[in-house]
């Protein structure tokens, strides 16, 4: 692993970088920019993170507007997404053991659920007027109605 995020989110910020090209860019103040996306504007604040599409609140990283106007400040979009996403916290979350499940005999014996206990769900008809003709498989030629 290189640099400071997962792989996944890199991937991730370089479709977002060639998607914020299609995007035009209004600055409204230093850390504020109205972005103008298929008609619809957006606002962009980088100082509390926030676009007006919510994707960057939703997911820590930054959406494609918000992105045009990391770019527009000549900053890093790596310094802008969540800190979740760092190499750190990656290190932190596997660096623990992960014990091997033993063999199925050595389980307990559940003595409530045995198979001669376990029936399968009752069927139950679905709302609505059944289906006249049956599906066709993949292969299958449809039926043609000639008169």
């Amino acid at each position: 692993m290189s640099g400071d995020l997962v792989p996944n989110v890199v991937k991730e910020l370089n479709k977002i970088k060639e998607e914020s090209r299609k995007c035009h860019l209004l600055a409204a103040g230093n850390m504020s920019f109205e972005v103008q996306d298929q008609n619809i504007n957006y606002i962009v604040n980088l100082r509390t993170r926030t676009c007006n599409c919510r994707v960057w609140n939703v997911s820590g990283i930054p959406c494609k507007h918000a992105a045009l106007g990391i770019f527009h400040r000549r900053d890093s979009l790596e310094s802008f997404c969540d800190s979740r996403f760092s190499k750190e916290y990656y290190m932190k979350a596997y660096s623990y053991c992960i014990h091997p499940v033993p063999d199925p005999t050595f389980w307990p014996q559940d003595l409530e659920v045995e198979p001669t206990n376990l029936l399968p769900p009752i069927v139950r008809r679905m709302p609505g007027r059944p289906k006249k003709n049956r599906r066709k498989e993949p292969g299958e030629a449809p039926n043609v109605v000639r008169r």
